[in-house]
């Protein structure tokens, strides 16, 4: 989709491979990820960061209608995107108030899938619990614990 510029690879990889009439998995390393200054995971929060939640709902509404073996698996996905939004608003230094209520939104309405998920890590889960308790307090915890020193 045009509108989204944060996780575009994966949305892009649904779609194929939803698509495949066989899929062959390979246990090598042959992805690289090269770390650059001006990507967009460098990036402070900003609505392009943002987009790759409406992946979230598109997504999961199409699993869930079309793929009910990939359900699981999707919880992990969901989780991945929120961590990455508090992640983001955790390290960036000013932050609009809309960017805390739009991810808090998510953390709200994705919370009890998450918490039953059995491949999501017990942090994650308490981190995206939190977040939507409080999305300053984790976001200034999380920049106090990861990134100050940075």
């Amino acid at each position: 989709s045009k509108d989204i510029h944060f996780f575009e690879d994966l949305e892009f990889n649904y779609r194929i491979l939803s698509n495949a009439k066989k899929v062959s998995r390979c246990m090598s390393n042959l992805y690289n990820y090269r770390y650059s200054e001006t990507s967009i995971n460098s990036q402070a929060i900003n609505y392009k960061k943002l987009s790759c939640l409406k992946l979230i709902d598109s997504l999961v509404e199409d699993i869930n209608r079309n793929n009910t073996e990939l359900k699981e698996t999707s919880k992990y996905f969901v989780s991945h995107c929120l961590l990455s939004m508090i992640l983001s608003v955790s390290k960036s230094r000013e932050i609009n108030n809309e960017f805390y209520s739009i991810i808090n939104k998510y953390c709200v309405t994705y919370m009890n899938k998450i918490i039953g998920a059995k491949y999501i890590p017990l942090n994650q889960k308490l981190i995206i619990f939190m977040y939507r308790v409080s999305p300053r307090a984790v976001a200034k915890s999380i920049f106090f614990i990861k990134y100050r020193n940075k």
